[in-house]
């Protein structure tokens, strides 16, 4: 059975983000996620309906979006990588 969420089609068992996990995975903080969704950036959409309308993402399609060079709207920690998109956080020496 697909259930139909707004313009997002789920199918069983799969996973929806919020906007902070998200901002999370990608090391982006949250008004650069929404900011990249309402321009179409990033897949989502919203669900509910006046002022409590949330945006929402596919797991799926988000672990998809090919990382990004470091801009004004990533999240300012030491952290040189981030290890759940695949990455080693040390840096090599040669």
């Amino acid at each position: 059975m697909t259930t139909i969420l707004g313009q997002l089609e789920l199918a069983p068992g799969e996973e929806l983000l919020t906007v902070e996990e998200v901002a999370a995975y990608l090391r982006l903080v949250p008004a650069t996620v929404r900011a990249k969704a309402r321009r179409g950036e990033l897949p989502g959409v919203k669900v509910g309906k006046g002022r409590r309308q949330r945006w929402r993402f596919k797991r799926r399609a988000i672990e998809a979006v090919p990382e990004q060079p470091l801009d004004s709207g990533r999240r300012p920690d030491d952290t040189p990588l981030d290890t759940h998109r695949g990455h080693d956080n040390t840096l090599g020496e040669a």
